[in-house]
């Protein structure tokens, strides 16, 4: 089998039947495989009724996030199906089959070239200039993700500059947005995929840090590209700005400590300065509900 899609659902079974109705005919998708991340609502239920030969409904055992989920989702795929490729994407995205082809193909033909996961540009549909791929964060960039005022100010060094992407060929890149791409299966086995304790954020950069480290190089192409609707899952799970600040800190914490392997004095400084952080970025809400 070359090709399974692999959908994480939590509590948002409309967006997933809305993709489902969109793809399903695509001869470039073998399997689909949607997985139900223990949803609160009907959603498991609902999405159970697209049961057929090409469409798997299955559901985790608890809801630890979406590195969790969508691993839960893969290696159901890999062991089940042996595919050649894994389709991740949310369910509030839309790729054109001939998009998916031309992807596929590309990975086809850079077979023996070390490349683990392909992309395309994101046109966001909800939040403007959403990065579709940037270079993967040092320390100092995890600081400056906490100090949000100051980042403001000094700038993301993670962007790559538009004159590095827009070329009318495949380029290497760092870091691909998890919202959607495509990833050899053998490369996804070699890490062990996703890192489970991560619940939600930054996934994507240890994915990267981690095929980076076993020799894997991932591709974005800029004539190329899918639309996302933002947020849409996110804001139904975790409606309060302070929990999703503290979802991607511990995220950002996991990521330092674990692969940027931090020493104790640097992490005392990165939970100093999320502390500062947050009080100044949820005060500057405040105030902007205030005065709106």
């Amino acid at each position: 089998m070359k090709n399974c899609l692999i959908i994480l659902n939590y509590n948002d079974a409309q967006s997933c039947l809305n993709l489902i109705n969109k793809i399903k005919q695509y001869q470039n998708i073998d399997k689909i495989i949607i997985v139900d991340n223990q949803s609160t609502d009907d959603s498991y239920s609902l999405l159970s009724t697209l049961k057929n030969s090409k469409v798997d409904v299955i559901q985790t055992d608890h809801n630890g996030g979406y590195s969790y989920g969508n691993n839960y989702g893969c290696f159901w795929a890999i062991n089940k199906y042996s595919p050649n490729y894994l389709t991740i994407c949310n369910p509030d995205i839309y790729v054109k089959e001939e998009v998916l082809d031309d992807l596929i193909s590309i990975m086809d033909q850079k077979k023996e070239e070390s490349i683990s996961c392909i992309s395309c540009k994101m046109n966001c549909e909800s939040t403007p200039n959403l990065l579709s791929t940037w270079k993967l964060p040092k320390y100092s960039d995890c600081i400056l993700n906490n100090l949000t005022i100051l980042r403001k100010i000094i700038g993301n060094k993670t962007i790559y500059n538009e004159n590095e992407l827009n070329k009318a060929f495949p380029v290497k890149v760092d870091v691909l947005a998890g919202s959607f791409f495509i990833i050899r299966s053998k490369a996804f086995s070699s890490v062990k995929g996703f890192d489970d304790t991560v619940f939600l954020y930054n996934e994507e950069n240890i994915l990267s840090k981690k095929l980076q480290e076993k020799g894997w190089k991932n591709l974005y192409v800029n004539y190329l590209s899918y639309d996302h609707y933002h947020s849409i899952s996110i804001n139904k799970s975790f409606s309060s700005e302070a929990k999703k600040l503290d979802l991607a800190y511990k995220s950002r914490l996991i990521y330092c400590e674990k692969y940027l392997k931090i020493n104790k004095i640097k992490k005392i400084f990165f939970v100093i300065t999320y502390k500062i952080g947050k009080f100044n970025y949820l005060v500057g809400k405040f105030i902007q509900r205030k005065l709106s």
